[in-house]
């Protein structure tokens, strides 16, 4: 199998993270001719990343969808672990934020380097970001990880956004470092911090987010 999308990419790195945490092997690919290539469309008509290609050649996209058919498909190391009300809150954490502050984070991505960026749009951001982020963390548990007291994939959806709002959405626009603090979602930051899988996955995420926020600063 092999994942088709960008390093800086939150869902990618949701899915390449996800499948870290359950051992698997899974290689990634660009978008052959890039994101809005005749290539790339013919295999997501959406033009959307990540898309999964199986070893049997079906191409399966959408992040969350990749990550339950990974799930289910190697079952052994589960990324949804413990009762169904531990894999219902790992879903909900990753559903939450998806619907309620991803939009608002990419918005911020998007006005890196923009000159004449619109000050309402961002201030519009930053309040929706926020918001969003203060939903996320009244459905996480009191505890070490996202959704209980082992990785999940609540943690593989939330690592990567944090990830950029600490390079990005924090120190460049001013938003309320979640990370820092007393906060739920700053104490799951010291777990991923201190657990080997997460902290190292972590670093070479920043370094494609950095790379990104280099690129767009010299108009490139």
């Amino acid at each position: 199998m092999k994942l088709i999308g960008f390093p800086p990419s939150p869902y990618t790195a949701r899915v390449m993270l996800f499948a870290r945490l359950k051992g698997l092997d899974l290689t990634r690919e660009s978008p052959p001719g890039g994101l809005h290539s005749p290539e790339f469309k013919a295999i997501n008509p959406i033009g959307k990343i990540p898309v999964l290609q199986t070893d049997d050649g079906q191409l399966l996209p959408e992040s969350s969808v990749i990550c339950e058919f990974l799930e289910e498909l190697h079952p052994q190391r589960p990324g949804l672990p413990g009762t169904a009300q531990d894999k219902a809150r790992a879903r909900l954490i990753a559903r939450v934020y998806d619907l309620y502050a991803a939009a608002h984070s990419t918005a911020l991505m998007r006005q890196v380097g923009v000159a004449d960026a619109d000050q309402k749009a961002r201030a519009a951001a930053l309040e929706g970001l926020a918001a969003g982020l203060a939903h996320v963390e009244r459905h996480m548990a009191d505890a070490p990880y996202a959704a209980g007291s082992q990785p999940s994939l609540a943690d593989c959806a939330l690592l990567p956004p944090m990830v950029q709002i600490r390079r990005v959405a924090a120190p460049m626009f001013g938003l309320a470092d979640p990370t820092s603090g007393t906060g739920r979602i700053a104490r799951w930051w010291k777990t991923m911090e201190s657990d080997p899988v997460f902290a190292e996955f972590a670093a070479g995420y920043d370094k494609a987010v950095q790379g990104l926020v280099e690129k767009r600063l010299a108009g490139a």
